[in-house]
């Protein structure tokens, strides 16, 4: 069983195929060497579903994912901080399996929590109080009730809310990573997220065993990608020759 991560793509949901098609190239290029593919999350710049407006049906991505599905991968996704209103649409147009906000892989006595990693940046004050009032009902109930036109305008909006600065990746690797310790502490082998925007890993030592935390890059095409293959980790260039 060969396992991918990938997170943070931020693509647009009007994307046309020719601005997708890193994602398409790198879903083609993994065809053959993998059996199961995670997106932890902010796979698009935004997400929002509403009844008046059709981001779906069409969209490249969504296609592309409904496709490798169809030739026997499995395609899990956990909510990201920008497509956390994923629902309905999504998984009909991309035949994705939904995780929610975490999910737990069982692979090789291995186990393994996934999620986006924001819930872990609780110091991120700014964010989390965002995070708070778009997330909440009243916010889903307005937007879902604008008008067409001023519900594309604002949700375009959002793309510039939490955007993660350059100085800010380190500090939410950091944030990430201490608070991913206390769920490897209940006995999972690994935590995997992404949001950080940046790659990084970090072992402890937990009652005589190792645990581990990896944190997913922005995604790039082609570059090294997290693969776990028969209970162990390897960081796989793919793309081609480098």
């Amino acid at each position: 069983m060969i396992s991918i991560f990938i997170a943070d793509l931020h693509l647009k949901v009007s994307d046309s195929a020719e601005s997708c098609a890193g994602f398409t190239d790198f879903l083609h290029d993994i065809e053959d060497k993998c059996d199961r593919l995670f997106i932890l999350g902010d796979l698009f710049t935004y997400w929002y579903e509403h009844s008046k407006i059709d981001f779906y049906s069409g969209n490249p991505a969504l296609k592309a994912i409904k496709e490798f599905g169809e030739k026997g991968k499995k395609v899990y996704f956990t909510y990201g901080n920008r497509d956390f209103a994923a629902g309905e649409y999504f998984r009909r147009f991309s035949g994705a399996e939904y995780m929610g906000d975490d999910y737990v892989v069982e692979e090789n006595n291995l186990s393994v929590y996934l999620t986006h990693g924001d819930a872990f940046a609780k110091k991120d004050i700014r964010y989390q109080l965002w995070k708070m009032l778009i997330r909440s009902s009243i916010a889903s109930f307005v937007f879902k009730n604008l008008p067409v036109g001023f519900a594309i305008s604002l949700a375009d909006s959002f793309k510039k809310v939490g955007k993660n600065r350059p100085a800010m990746k380190k500090a939410l690797s950091d944030m990430i990573i201490n608070g991913a310790y206390p769920v490897l502490r209940k006995g999972y082998d690994a935590v995997i997220a992404g949001h950080a925007h940046m790659r990084a890993h970090r072992s402890f030592e937990i009652d005589g065993r190792t645990a581990d935390v990896y944190i997913l890059s922005e995604f790039e095409y082609p570059d090294e990608f997290l693969v776990l293959e028969n209970g162990v980790f390897r960081y796989e260039y793919i793309g081609g020759s480098r």
